[in-house]
């Protein structure tokens, strides 16, 4: 029905990798609170576990990017 902008095309995969890499995290703070950590500690969890999984996850947005006609 309604055609999608061109700058939007490809980053579809960019956005799986995205909430894959929040899903990971957020799992990282729902475990922690399985053990017994404070609402406060889980909220640590999810920052330093998004930050450790940060540098893995750079490489695979990085390599799902579209590039630009002009980069290529």
């Amino acid at each position: 029905m309604y055609q999608t902008p061109s700058p939007m095309h490809g980053y579809v995969p960019v956005v799986v990798a995205f909430w894959i890499y929040l899903v990971a995290a957020g799992a990282v703070a729902l475990g922690a609170m399985t053990f017994g950590v404070s609402d406060g500690g889980a909220l640590l969890a999810f920052l330093f576990s998004a930050v450790v999984l940060l540098k893995p996850f750079l490489r695979v947005f990085r390599r799902l990017t579209p590039k630009a006609s002009h980069e290529e």
